[in-house]
């Protein structure tokens, strides 16, 4: 079967996933499914593995990750990933991480730095991830109240590029959580529970238990829906803003490399405030320059560098910004 045909006799969950992204762009290529052994990335494992055609070349490989903070709980999923890859016949690869003590945060880069890895190990062409929309919500709303830009309303992306040649696809950003269960429970197909995942100790879980049902019940009980035509119309306005900033880079910028940028400010005379800050994003961003310590008084000030004479400036990342008649150079210490 190498075409989806709507007459077999898929699920509805497996329908709307093809539909999302058709098995056959990825069914002669080797694919990584990141896989947990909680709801969403076992509805995953399944729906992908009840998609993938019988005469298609490529391969599946599951890889799971185990940090080991809940101690033989960890090593449950463990087992019971290795036990579901054995029954459908797909290659699992098991990534023990060294104990200690780490964030979220952390632990979420260590992650994706093991795909990326694993990927190019194995010479895979997708990574699969399973988060769902109820993700995509709770990190809107997690952005919302830390105070984001435009940029962080437009969510979770459906891909990100890992290396060449190499994507991250999320293929379930579309389907609610509850059909993540309805579909696990249509299939009779059990999963790990993460008790952690109740707890209020951390923010997320905070946002899903408890902030997002208070503001259905008491404020709008769509809330939800609220949240994600905000993002839809943030995605609709940093396109054409990010049109404008693209063509002013294409302008200003006189070279470019990991260690230094040439801006020529008189391209930016006249410009909307906006434009110009979302030309530096991209300029930084096109030098591979880390941005996390990048607030926005921090672009406000560069934005002023870039329009004005000014003393050098030092900024997060060991970027110095000094200007040099109509240039301003900006170099990585």
């Amino acid at each position: 079967m190498s075409q989806f045909n709507e007459q077999v006799d898929f699920h509805d969950f497996e329908v709307k996933l093809q539909q999302g992204f058709a098995a056959s762009k990825w069914q002669d290529v080797r694919v990584i499914l990141a896989v947990s052994g909680g709801a969403d990335s076992v509805a995953m494992l399944r729906s992908v593995a009840a998609l993938r055609p019988d005469d298609s070349i490529g391969d599946l490989h599951v890889v799971h990750v185990n940090h080991g903070w809940r101690g033989e709980h960890s090593d449950g999923d463990q087992e019971f990933v290795v036990d579901l890859c054995a029954r459908w016949n797909i290659e699992c690869h098991c990534i023990g991480m060294p104990a200690g003590q780490r964030t979220e945060e952390e632990a979420r880069n260590q992650r994706y730095q093991t795909f990326h890895e694993k990927a190019c190990e194995l010479g895979a062409r997708y990574v699969f991830m399973a988060h769902t929309q109820d993700d995509q919500i709770e990190t809107l709303i997690d952005r919302i109240f830390r105070g984001t830009g435009l940029s962080g309303l437009l969510g979770i992306p459906r891909t990100r590029r890992l290396d060449h040649g190499i994507t991250l696809l999320r293929p379930m950003l579309l389907h609610r959580r509850a059909e993540v269960i309805d579909y696990l429970q249509d299939l009779g197909q059990d999963y790990r529970e993460d008790s952690s995942n109740q707890t209020l100790d951390y923010k997320r879980n905070r946002i899903r238990n408890e902030l997002l049902p208070l503001l259905k019940l008491q404020y709008h009980s769509e809330a939800d829906q609220a949240v994600l035509r905000l993002k839809e119309m943030a995605s609709e306005l940093f396109e054409y803003l990010s049109t404008d900033a693209k063509k002013l880079v294409d302008q200003a910028l006189v070279s470019c490399d990991e260690q230094q940028l040439t801006l020529d400010c008189r391209c930016f005379a006249g410009v909307a405030s906006v434009v110009v800050r979302e030309a530096l994003l991209q300029v930084w961003q096109q030098a591979k320059w880390p941005r996390q310590g990048m607030t926005r008084s921090h672009w406000l000030q560069l934005e002023a560098i870039v329009l004005s004479t000014s003393e050098a400036v030092m900024f997060p990342g060991s970027i110095r910004a000094e200007k040099n008649g109509e240039q301003l150079l900006l170099t990585r210490r």
